[in-house]
């Protein structure tokens, strides 16, 4: 009895914190879903974990619509630049960055002037919200801020795939009525 007490009540603090996090999702003038974690702090190895922990990704930001989309949405939504950790890591003697969700290196940036500087030669991850204009800048991974997560392409797709099967059914079952 005890065991199944200490159950329910996991279950119950596990729910409040899903809760929790869903007040957290906004969407954006595309249509896009995003988690901000604004208030609570991490530095970007917890905000890598904390966005899997949801099983979404640290945001890539791969072409301009996409961050002029998410930066809208940042300042529409807290009416300020705040700095938020994004999927973006510098590697390699090069010290390229590169996106964590699929290695690529940036096609697109949106760096602040004279960033990314690798100040110290300890800067080798990036956030978004520098500046009033939401510019991207290189920290010191262990640096504490927020973070934005996003749902990841194939989890979209196969949502797609769940609609488009469902809608098949459909029309199988209205053709089948004739």
């Amino acid at each position: 009895m005890k065991t199944l007490i200490c159950v329910f009540l996991l279950l119950q603090t596990v729910n409040m914190i899903h809760c929790q996090d869903a007040s957290k999702l906004y969407r954006s003038d595309k249509n896009r879903v995003y988690y901000i974690e604004h208030e609570q702090f991490h530095d970007w190895f917890q905000a890598l974990t904390a966005c899997a922990r949801m099983k979404m990704n640290l945001l890539t930001l791969e072409t301009r619509e996409k961050s002029d989309d998410v930066n809208s949405l940042v300042l529409k939504t807290f009416g300020k630049s705040i700095p938020l950790w994004v999927g973006a890591y510098a590697v390699g003697p090069t010290h390229q960055f590169t996106w964590i969700t699929n290695g690529n290196p940036f096609v697109y940036s949106f760096w602040n002037p004279n960033q990314p500087d690798f100040a110290g030669k300890q800067e080798f991850c990036a956030h978004i919200g520098w500046g009033k204009e939401m510019q991207w800048n290189d920290h010191q991974c262990s640096y504490k801020c927020g973070f934005v997560c996003e749902y990841p392409n194939k989890q979209s797709e196969l949502g797609d795939l769940e609609r488009n099967r469902k809608y098949s059914g459909l029309s199988f079952q209205i053709n089948n009525l004739h």
